[in-house]
């Protein structure tokens, strides 16, 4: 991700953080702390499918969280 930032290769960084995101299994919180910069960097390219798919990132690990709340409420 570094060196991608500091080559101003912004689709190559959001690639790299995506990765992480699933590498890590992060959680919710983590997920944005690590895809929120990098997609506030955008300013064209919204509609990609690298970033789309950030973005989904982001919310399945928000619907994970909120499923995960449940079990553990009921279980």
């Amino acid at each position: 991700m570094a060196h991608a930032g500091e080559s101003g290769a912004l689709s190559w960084k959001l690639r790299a953080a995506t990765d992480l995101v699933r590498l890590r299994q992060a959680p919710p919180g983590a997920a944005r702390a690590i895809l929120q910069p990098v997609l506030a960097a955008f300013t064209e390219g919204f509609t990609t499918r690298d970033y789309l798919a950030a973005l989904e990132l982001i919310d399945a690990t928000a619907q994970r969280q909120s499923t995960d709340r449940t079990v553990h409420r009921s279980g």
